[in-house]
């Protein structure tokens, strides 16, 4: 009887060797599957912060187009500077570099003073008007010097 109960022992051998491995494959597939959830997870989040980074991009260029253009004078599109490209507030509320407000000015035939043009509203800006200042000229946007003194 005991060659009878050798096979029987091979038999229950790769019974159990299949059971253990069938029961290794469920678990590698559970395992699998866990894994591509976690891979499809992780690629919505990419898609999502790939989504903020494309706004916060955008964003960034918005600022950097405001930077500039605050930067700069919109007659002669030139950097202000503390020499002679002082920004100076015009009465009408937009800004010029003082350059451009003196040499652009002009003289008509009716007029006493000379006249900047705003090229933004328009709006005639006789130079005596700013006569009361000790230098005559229009005051200095102090947002903007500021900001080229602390940034540039």
């Amino acid at each position: 009887m005991a060659p009878t109960k050798k096979p029987q022992n091979k038999r229950n051998a790769r019974i159990a060797k299949k059971k253990s491995q069938l029961k290794a494959a469920h678990d590698n597939k559970k395992v699998l599957k866990d894994l591509l959830k976690e891979a499809e997870d992780l690629e919505n989040q990419c898609a999502k912060e790939g989504a903020e980074l494309q706004e916060m991009k955008v964003a960034l260029d918005r600022l950097y187009n405001a930077d500039a253009e605050i930067n700069e004078c919109k007659s002669c599109r030139l950097e202000f500077n503390k020499e002679d490209r002082i920004p100076r507030l015009l009465k009408c509320g937009h800004t010029v570099c003082e350059n451009c407000y003196f040499t652009k000015a002009k003289t008509y035939k009716r007029e006493q003073y000379p006249i900047y043009k705003c090229l933004e509203c328009k709006e005639k800006i006789k130079l005596i008007t700013y006569q009361e200042n000790n230098d005559g000229k229009p005051p200095k946007n102090y947002t903007i010097a500021t900001y080229i003194d602390k940034y540039f």
